[in-house]
């Protein structure tokens, strides 16, 4: 069983996706839980407004445009093309 973090502390936004959750904080820090969320390494992120969680990969937006990916990415989920989405 998964529980929500203790000391989450208030939230913008949640997403959920198979047996993971990740909030955007207030701060625009993201703190994600889950089955599947644990095995692998979150790359630090800040200033987020935007996530998509699948099958065991998850992607966020910044407030500048970038898109940062990560987890199981076996059949190219996580490979963002140079200047996706950057102003």
């Amino acid at each position: 069983i998964y529980k929500v973090p203790a000391d989450l502390g208030p939230i913008k936004q949640l997403y959920t996706a198979y047996a993971d959750v990740c909030a955007v904080l207030m701060d625009g820090k993201v703190r994600c839980w889950g089955r599947e969320i644990g095995r692998y390494p979150m790359p630090e992120l800040s200033d987020i407004v935007q996530m998509g969680l699948g099958g065991g990969h998850y992607c966020a937006l910044s407030s500048q445009g970038k898109l940062t990916c990560w987890g199981k990415c076996d059949n190219g989920q996580c490979e963002v093309p140079p200047g996706l989405g950057l102003n």
